[in-house]
């Protein structure tokens, strides 16, 4: 698989750097070693296990402190979490060892998290909680506070996570939906040079902010301003706000 494509795309979307995701140790791994082979900026890695391979740590040949001990030496953020939509993959007690073991090493390292919710019942707020991170993204026990994906919970969870809906993405002026959203195929009739149907790209990144932007009734460049200016923060990322008004945004 190439990705010269993809960020060909992203770039005349505006997105100036990426944070690219492993789901396990072993991906993890992948991930570092895909940061390496670009220009650093472009791709910055973020080793993390997600709720769903939560069962990798007991299955480990060190067993879950032997997992947590090799996780330990690489680790920059934290990507964990819960998943009880797909508890078929690991169980709720194996997901929730995993999610506080992890946010253990947060604290040990001070590390952005970057958080999975799905039809947790409540178990994931109060799980933050008890380890320290319901106040100020855990800043009083060693954490850097984070940003939460796939709610699929309540919206008083969702309103106390600061979770916000996607809506208005109709509204888009057509050159940026062009450079956001561009033509798209199926899998099976791919295309070269063009997106896939139903795969999220970095090049829609800019749709996001755009929808913000509408349901804040905020001038697009202020999202973009917001949004950039945060991830950098968290993620310690050594950048400098882009500019929109060519249409592009990050």
């Amino acid at each position: 698989m190439t990705f010269k494509p993809v960020l060909d795309r992203a770039a005349r979307a505006g997105v100036v750097s990426q944070l690219i995701t492993g789901g396990s140790l072993k991906e993890s791994k992948q991930a570092l070693n895909l940061a390496k082979t670009y220009i650093p900026k472009i791709f910055i890695p973020l080793e993390d296990v997600i709720p769903t391979r939560s069962s990798e740590f007991d299955k480990h040949r060190g067993g879950h402190e032997g997992y947590l001990k090799d996780l330990d030496q690489f680790i920059q953020t934290s990507q964990c979490g819960l998943d009880y939509d797909r508890l078929h993959f690991a169980s709720k007690e194996v997901q929730k060892k995993a999610f506080r073991s992890q946010l253990q090493l947060a604290k040990k390292h001070s590390l952005p998290l970057f958080l999975h919710s799905r039809n947790t019942a409540g178990d994931f707020s109060a799980i933050l909680k008890e380890e320290g991170f319901g106040v100020d993204g855990g800043l009083a026990v060693g954490g850097r506070g984070g940003v939460v994906h796939s709610h699929t919970g309540s919206w008083e969870e969702a309103e106390e996570l600061g979770h916000a809906s996607r809506v208005h993405v109709n509204t888009l002026p057509s050159a940026l939906r062009d450079l956001y959203f561009p033509p798209s195929r199926q899998p099976e009739r791919f295309e070269a040079g063009k997106t896939v149907k139903g795969r999220n790209e970095p090049c829609t990144t800019g749709g996001v902010a755009w929808v913000i932007a509408q349901l804040k009734g905020v001038e697009l460049q202020e999202v973009v301003d917001a949004a950039f200016e945060n991830t950098v923060r968290v993620f310690g990322m050594g950048l400098t706000t882009p500019d929109t008004s060519t249409g592009a945004s990050t």
